[in-house]
């Protein structure tokens, strides 16, 4: 958002907001969805879905004067370096990015894989549409560039 509005938009966002956080996804949809807080940011499908096809009010919003992003969720791999057993962890990459690996991902995560063979059984908003200008958070310049700075003034707004 700081990157897309700028510090001030942060700043207004959520200072004297009484903005509550965690790190629990579920949690977060469901004080959303049973009305504890109005809006939540930063809510993900795999959390959300589950609640709206029991009938609970979410509505998912994508305001029009931003573009979107592609994240890649949960689903970043890596291979770590000098790691005890490689040869197991590039099978298991090599696996992960299979179309089967790739179809249990989908289906469990709700996030779309970058795989063209695979039917994209997910919710519509979170498969990119043609002509949107996406922000790619995992370019190394709009990580180092825009997001640690961001991250800093939000904890700094939030005085932690």
């Amino acid at each position: 958002m700081a990157y897309l509005f700028g510090d001030q938009f942060l700043q207004d966002l959520y200072a004297g907001q009484q903005v509550v956080l965690t790190a629990d996804y579920r949690q977060l949809a469901e004080w959303v969805a049973r009305g504890n807080y109005p809006v939540g940011l930063s809510l993900v499908q795999a959390s959300v879905e589950p609640l709206r096809a029991a009938g609970l009010p979410l509505e998912r919003v994508f305001p029009d004067d931003g573009p979107g992003s592609t994240l890649g969720g949960f689903s970043v791999v890596m291979k770590i370096k000098g790691s005890p057993n490689p040869n197991a962890a590039v099978l298991f990459i090599n696996w992960y990015l299979s179309k089967e690996g790739q179809s249990i991902w989908e289906r469990e995560m709700l996030e779309t894989s970058l795989r063209t063979d695979l039917p994209h059984n997910v919710p519509d908003y979170i498969i990119p549409k043609p002509g949107v200008q996406y922000v790619d958070v995992y370019d190394p310049e709009f990580y180092f560039g825009h997001r640690l700075a961001a991250e800093a003034k939000v904890a700094e707004i939030l005085g932690r």
